[in-house]
């Protein structure tokens, strides 16, 4: 019994010693991604971009990127001392925008925040703010190191965890998706060249792509069966590709058809859910509405803070008046932005008229294009009346904005952080 005792005691001694080393060993790396940040924002005025693909930097081009970096650089050209950072990530939602923030206020320490975020918006996600993850179920474990290390360490092909998101692209992975989309095939086998991708991840490349083709090319953007059958091939071949996870599980959550095909597949990718990023995650909720959700989704929706429920919420209006809440308390000053033909009305009825907010409106601007001009401005028409923005319409984005935003700088006699 006293053996049983020892051994006991010994080993909540040592793990308890790991989880130290560990804590100390994050805290040191979290000290040096922190400096690095600030040493980027260092001596200048600090702008925090949030939101969706809208202003996603995927959707700008390498060297320009989205509306946020060019308006960054307007300012730089007006002589104001600034630098942006661009949190937004296509296909996520006002509730997991929400769920980040505080990590990234306190990392990026900004003086302006601009939101641009809802579009995407399920009406059943509730963010229930930074209480304490439930220890029920002792779900609690899952949040040490120790055994976040070894779900790692038990993963297969740990030894590849690093890269577990790197894509892997073919030289001609765009031509030959281009011929399979073209031509409706199902297979590589029936191209009349042979692809140069080397490994199943390139190869899967082409599957994928040709589904976004696809896409693009469809009237409004319609999910069909051709784009969820490239996708599955993609996901099948390289399940750990950030682009197949997100476009496979995007394209399955839209017909009770599609969302059992999805909820087949989740096997592929539970073991390593833990790193998946969000946007891919609430698709993958999507594929469980209605059914029953395997524990390790809703244990990550606990630690995430995050509920559903099944009536229709407004969850994008008590979204932004928690946002701006917060941003109030931190005293950040809160630009609150619409989408590009949109009305600002609704957004402004969010909140009350005193409240200290400065809102900016992209109809006006993109009114005169919305006839034979569309596609001067935008890439697509994933939203009917309108879509993703192209360079020019980033621009003209940053252009709507940046007055407001200089505006602000002088009224608040913001000056760079030290």
């Amino acid at each position: 019994m006293k053996k049983i005792f020892f051994s006991l005691i010994t080993s909540i001694i040592v793990i308890t010693l790991i989880e130290v080393i560990l804590s100390v060993a994050v805290l040191v790396l979290r000290i040096d991604a922190d400096t690095e940040i600030i040493s980027e924002g260092e001596g200048k005025i600090r702008i925090l971009a949030l939101g969706e693909s809208t202003t996603d930097d995927y959707w700008g081009d390498e060297d320009l990127g989205a509306w946020p970096r060019q308006l960054e650089k307007l300012l730089k050209e007006k002589g104001y001392p600034v630098k942006s950072f661009n949190v937004a990530r296509g296909g996520t939602t006002s509730t997991f925008i929400l769920s980040n923030l505080e990590k990234n206020l306190d990392k990026y320490k900004p003086h302006i925040v601009i939101s641009m975020m809802g579009i995407n918006d399920m009406s059943r996600f509730v963010y229930e703010g930074d209480a304490e993850v439930s220890v029920r179920n002792f779900s609690w474990i899952h949040s040490l190191k120790t055994v976040k290390i070894v779900k790692w360490l038990l993963t297969e092909n740990s030894k590849k965890s690093a890269d577990i998101l790197k894509d892997q692209f073919p030289e001609d992975f765009l031509m030959v998706a281009d011929q399979l989309e073209k031509n409706k095939f199902l297979s590589i086998d029936q191209l009349s060249f042979t692809p140069k991708a080397k490994n199943n991840c390139e190869l899967s490349s082409y599957y994928r792509q040709a589904s976004l083709y696809n896409l693009e090319r469809v009237e409004f953007q319609q999910v069909n069966k051709y784009q969820q059958t490239m996708t599955r091939k993609a996901l099948k071949l390289c399940p750990k590709s950030n682009y197949n996870l997100f476009w496979y599980f995007h394209s399955h959550n839209f017909t009770a058809e599609g969302r059992k095909t999805c909820r087949e597949d989740f096997k592929l990718v539970e073991d390593f859910i833990d790193i998946i990023s969000d946007e891919t995650f609430i698709s993958i909720v999507k594929c469980f509405e209605g059914e029953n959700r395997p524990e390790s989704i809703n244990r990550i929706l606990k630690e995430k803070n995050i509920g559903l429920v099944q009536d229709q919420i407004e969850d994008t209006k008590k979204n932004y008046q928690t946002l701006h809440r917060i941003l109030r308390s931190r005293g950040i000053a809160h630009v609150a932005m619409q989408y590009p033909t949109l009305h600002i009305a609704p957004l402004k009825k969010y909140f009350d008229r005193n409240a200290k907010i400065i809102f900016v409106e992209n109809r006006e601007n993109f009114a005169p294009y919305l006839g034979e001009r569309y596609y001067e401005v935008f890439k697509d028409r994933f939203r009917k009346t309108w879509g993703h923005t192209n360079q020019k319409g980033h621009g003209m984005i940053a252009q709507q904005v940046l007055g407001p935003v200089e505006k602000l700088i002088n009224d608040l006699k913001l000056k760079p952080l030290k």
